[in-house]
């Protein structure tokens, strides 16, 4: 069984954690099902996601990586492991929305930058939002023409494009790794 790690980068919802816990039980179901169901020529592939505060207890293949590659210290700053998460894992699915301010939909700062780094380091990619989100996207990010942007409106369409990514996505560009 090869391990896929996919970090996801999102909002945090600021003091709303049953937002944020709802949020990533979607993921969490999608990941599941991907897991379960998988697509033609997925077989032999577990999907985990890590966040940018997963812990070790949470997630010990992540930090298992991250030490086996001693490019960054934990103890560092907090960008330092975030970059080390990144790094570590295979696939990355960022969710550029900034879900405090709903209208007009803008970026989330935070985010934007993780997926700075994913693209530094050559990590396969895609772009959620919630709908609305394109316009922003293209307004304040350059050369974004050709980038897929996810857009989801409910947390069931936000489960299904997940489910949808890690079914289709990785596969495609993982696959001439493997």
């Amino acid at each position: 069984m090869r391990d896929i790690l996919v970090f996801v980068g999102h909002d945090f919802f600021g003091r709303d954690a049953a937002r944020k816990c709802e949020y990533r039980q979607a993921i969490a179901v999608a990941c599941e099902r991907a897991n379960r169901d998988g697509c033609t020529g997925n077989e032999g592939v577990r999907y985990t996601v890590a966040y940018g505060d997963t812990r070790r207890r949470e997630c010990p293949l992540l930090f298992e990586r991250i030490r086996e590659r001693k490019r960054f210290s934990l103890r560092a700053g907090y960008w330092d492991e975030i970059r080390a998460k990144i790094d570590a894992c295979d696939y990355a699915i960022f969710d550029l929305t900034n879900q405090r301010v709903p209208n007009p939909p803008i970026l989330n700062a935070n985010v934007v930058l993780e997926y700075g780094v994913a693209i530094g380091y050559d990590k396969p990619y895609q772009i959620i939002g919630r709908v609305g989100m394109l316009d922003a996207f293209r307004k304040h990010l350059s050369n974004t023409h050709g980038i897929q942007l996810h857009q989801y409106d409910t947390i069931a369409s936000l489960q299904a494009i997940i489910e949808d990514i890690l079914t289709d996505y990785p596969y495609r560009e993982l696959r001439a790794e493997g």
